[in-house]
């Protein structure tokens, strides 16, 4: 993404901002600019007349604006001009790669046309604003090379496992999504004192097995089965970005693959203390 817009967008943007009138890009026109030595706003470098092009924007008429334009010779004040492209032979070739290196903003139509030198080791390009950019004036040479570091010394570990969203086994169920939508809280009194690290309680399968129908496993190698397990997360939900926030409390338990064969990944369980609807407000 460009930290500079382009110069029309910019400028009916500060004319908005100065004069509290819209523009649209669509109705107006910009005259090609003019280096300012008329002695009016001596502070501007430039002035641009821009003209209403349709009889049905809301604004007629023409008006002249003035205003600075970017000085490239004002760059390497602000980085070093030296970037890596691929193959290049003018000025032109080099834009979308000084555009990306600096978030620059720069057009063809911005920047004269001329060949790169060969320095034999790297080339220079000089880059010089077209009278008629909009948004630029002046001129800069940048210092341009190949990258130099060959890719295949040192990417040496080609065989990749690929993207693993939510887990490695993507065709088993998700135990995130398995338990998400499901309401434990007829279990928030003993859930409510299960605490992160501490070893997986016996309890806690019968809980899963009464909530969700499905026979678990305290231990042991089965489809369902906490063997493994840890408690990775016990508390308010508030505390924790991956619960649903209707809740008020929450445990994350990391379920181990080698002992749960039919599910893989995080149960993520909610649970609420309990509405008294006699309570007082």
């Amino acid at each position: 993404m460009s930290l500079y817009k382009d110069p029309v967008t910019t400028l009916l943007g500060v004319i908005a901002q100065n004069n509290g009138i819209q523009l649209s890009p669509e109705d107006y026109d910009f005259e090609n600019p003019t280096v300012n030595t008329t002695g009016t706003n001596p502070g501007q470098n430039t002035y641009v007349t821009v003209t209403a092009n349709n009889n049905v924007a809301p604004y007629q008429g023409s008006v002249q604006i003035f205003y600075n334009r970017l000085n490239l010779a004002d760059l390497p004040k602000l980085v070093t001009l030296s970037i890596q492209a691929p193959e290049f032979s003018n000025s032109h070739d080099i834009l979308p790669y000084i555009n990306e290196r600096f978030g620059l903003n720069l057009e063809p139509t911005d920047i004269v046309l001329v060949d790169a030198v060969d320095m034999v080791t790297y080339k220079t390009v000089t880059l010089t604003a077209e009278e008629t950019s909009l948004g630029w004036i002046g001129t800069v040479d940048v210092s341009v090379k190949q990258g130099d570091i060959p890719l295949e010394n040192y990417l040496v570990n080609t065989a990749l496992p690929g993207f693993q969203y939510p887990t490695q086994y993507a065709t088993l169920p998700f135990a995130q999504f398995y338990s998400y939508w499901r309401d434990f809280s007829e279990h928030t009194a003993y859930l409510k004192t299960l605490v992160a690290g501490q070893a997986i309680p016996v309890e806690l399968a019968t809980i899963l097995t009464d909530i969700t129908g499905d026979t678990w496993a305290h231990t042991g190698y089965s489809q369902f089965s906490l063997g493994g397990a840890i408690i990775k997360f016990a508390g308010p939900t508030a505390e924790n970005g991956l619960f649903n926030d209707n809740y008020d409390y929450g445990l994350i338990v990391g379920l181990d693959h080698n002992d749960a064969f039919g599910i893989s990944g995080d149960l993520i369980i909610h649970f609420s203390d309990p509405v008294d609807p006699f309570a007082q407000a």
